[in-house]
């Protein structure tokens, strides 16, 4: 057997290419002598990608068929890759918001396109804690997220919902805590549109200022602008109730308004647009009292008329705190509508109608 180094001082001595072989062969005897003497020599032999070179050259339509079919390949498997993607980001958008609105079966729908296209595990948990949140099943959504989402992408929705569910769980303490974690954890942080949404709706009770910045910020890309809408209006109302300035009080109302009116044009038949809507017009109504504005009657009968629209479970689920003081009526009704609320209902409910009394007495502190 001719050893390697033989091999390859005589395979480069009968090189095709001039400027590759042996010059002269004074050079091919000192690289014999440097093999006998076992001293290192220059020759080496091709590699691989001296033999596709050579090969190439030697054939060089075949080299180029070969070349633009690799090319053609790789193109192709990134463009399906990226159809994918982009297939993917499009039904987790839509799932969100179709669940956003309370329309689970188009969110399940969407939820499975995303699980064929390749969403997470991480993501699927998360969209099921969030039809928890919105079904009312508050105590759910904490374990279902500290159980499977360890995912960074949404780290930050998912604490979210968390806040939100100990809001309405009744848990206060729970609820400042997650707050303080999410505003420290979103401090000096580029946010993604999709994780603006969710900070935006995690601060629209305790801070409807800041919810507000965060919701104009995701309204850019979002898949349902008329999601975004929905979110600011519920923002709006939350910062007219806390503002004690009459002039931004009442443009916070219009803006309420006004947003529910632009997502009620989007999604006419969605039974949350028609109660936010008629939360808006309540809430302006409320301010209207609140100001001895005659107008107030005129927003109650927009309400009254929109709460005849409203599904039988959402207005039980959504709006029975409400429909007592539309009606403006005395104590003594308030007291029959009390007693056939359950418990979650009545703490709603007291909590509206406190309000309600002390700005129906003047007491607006």
């Amino acid at each position: 057997r001719v050893p390697i180094v033989v091999e390859s001082i005589f395979m480069k001595a009968l090189e095709k290419d001039t400027d590759g072989r042996s010059q002269k062969a004074e050079q091919l005897a000192k690289y014999l002598r440097s093999f006998v003497y076992r001293h290192a020599i220059c020759a080496r032999r091709i590699g691989p990608v001296g033999k596709t070179l050579r090969w190439s050259r030697r054939i060089a339509i075949v080299a180029g068929l070969y070349a633009v079919a690799i090319i053609l390949t790789v193109v192709g498997i990134w463009s399906y890759q990226s159809q994918r993607a982009l297939k993917r980001q499009h039904a987790m958008q839509s799932a969100m918001g179709h669940s956003l609105q309370g329309e689970f079966e188009k969110a399940g729908t969407y939820v499975e396109q995303a699980r064929e296209y390749g969403a997470s595990a991480d993501w699927i948990a998360f969209m099921e804690a969030q039809r928890r949140l919105i079904e009312g099943d508050f105590r759910q959504v904490g374990t279902l997220l500290d159980r499977h989402v360890a995912n960074e992408e949404i780290k930050i929705p998912a604490l979210c919902l968390k806040t939100i569910a100990k809001l309405y769980d009744g848990l206060e303490s729970e609820h400042v805590s997650y707050l303080v974690e999410l505003k420290q954890l979103v401090k000096d942080k580029t946010l993604t549109e999709t994780e603006s949404l969710y900070v935006g709706m995690a601060l629209m009770w305790a801070e409807p200022y800041a919810s507000i910045e965060y919701l104009n910020q995701a309204e850019g890309g979002h898949s349902t602008g008329a999601i975004v809408r929905l979110l600011r209006a519920h923002a709006y109302a939350n910062a007219s109730l806390d503002s004690t300035d009459e002039k931004e009080t009442r443009d916070f109302a219009e803006e309420a308004l006004r947003n529910a009116e632009l997502a009620r044009a989007d999604i006419p038949d969605s039974q949350f647009a028609i109660m936010r809507e008629f939360a808006a017009n309540f809430n302006y109504a409320l301010i209207c009292r609140r100001y001895q504005d005659a107008r107030g009657k005129e927003f109650i009968k927009r309400a009254r008329d929109l709460q005849g629209e409203l599904s039988r479970d959402v207005a039980s689920n959504n709006s029975v705190h409400y429909q007592f003081l539309i009606e403006f009526g005395d104590k003594s009704d308030a007291l029959d509508f009390v007693n056939a609320l359950n418990g979650r209902e009545l703490v709603d409910y007291l909590r509206i109608y406190r309000m309600f009394t002390e700005i129906h007495e003047g007491n607006i502190e």
